[in-house]
């Protein structure tokens, strides 16, 4: 499972690839980002998974802007390497495992998606967020 977030091609319904883009993976830097996920979500509608598309444009952009500078300052309070538990649908109620995060690599994504987010801003298209 994956994520992919880029900007909008001419059509808005698919990510140009040749603009600026990143992966996201179902790892622990995912669901770093996952409560910011769902407070976005409730802002703007646009619910950002491993399996759907939200699409990011207007004052959903800034949105998605201002959701990237919350979970950085978030980011940027913990210890360089640190775990996250992660509890999936698949595993028992109570089980679940902890993820490794360095975050150093969890900043450099906020950063490298906060370009994403400008240069769509420049072009004035969307960010789009797909999963598979």
């Amino acid at each position: 499972m994956s994520l992919d977030i880029g900007i909008a091609d001419d059509r808005s319904t698919v990510i140009c690839r040749d603009e600026p883009l990143l992966c996201l993976e179902d790892d622990g830097y995912y669901w770093f980002l996952h409560s910011g996920f769902e407070r976005l979500g409730a802002e703007t509608g646009q619910y950002i998974d491993l399996y759907g598309m939200a699409s990011f444009e207007g004052d959903k952009r800034l949105a998605l802007a201002q959701m990237l500078a919350e979970v950085r300052v978030l980011a940027e309070v913990h210890p360089e390497f640190f775990r996250l538990y992660v509890q999936t649908q698949s595993q028992a109620l109570h089980e679940g495992a902890f993820k490794p995060i360095e975050r150093r690599r969890l900043l450099s994504l906020i950063t490298h998606w906060q370009i994403v987010v400008d240069r769509a801003q420049e072009l004035n298209r969307a960010v789009l967020c797909v999963g598979d």
